[in-house]
């Protein structure tokens, strides 16, 4: 189960799957017994619930820090309503660590990249 869009709502982030939404109800309630884990990629981080994956890009992470969690909405893909399955808060420091590692992330690859194409001369004593 992969969601396919994420929005901004008044009180979570909104991530959006493709499915019936008991079926996804259950399969994320199967999730939860796996530790909640981040990983820094290049657009921002990714939320890891043992098999579910919530992409959250830079854009969205002062949202997320505000509201304090995701609230997972499902739908079959020929319903035009979307259900709230899930709320997953998610710990303040949590997000505020993952947006904290994602910018240490970003300035050191910015650094590898600016070394790469202006190399320092080599000194010799």
């Amino acid at each position: 189960m992969k969601p396919c869009r994420c929005i901004p709502t008044p009180h979570a982030l909104g991530v959006i799957f493709v499915g019936d939404p008991e079926e996804c109800r259950g399969e994320i309630d199967r999730q939860c017994d796996h530790a909640l884990n981040v990983a820094i990629t290049a657009y921002g981080f990714d939320i890891l619930l043992g098999d579910l994956c919530i992409p959250v890009p830079a854009s969205l992470f002062d949202h997320l820090a505000e509201t304090g969690g995701i609230t997972c909405y499902a739908g079959r893909e020929d319903a035009y309503e979307l259900v709230p399955v899930y709320r997953l808060p998610l710990p303040p420091s949590l997000v505020t660590e993952s947006k904290g590692a994602f910018k240490y992330h970003s300035l050191a690859n910015q650094g590898e990249r600016a070394r790469e194409l202006n190399p320092l001369p080599l000194l010799f004593g």
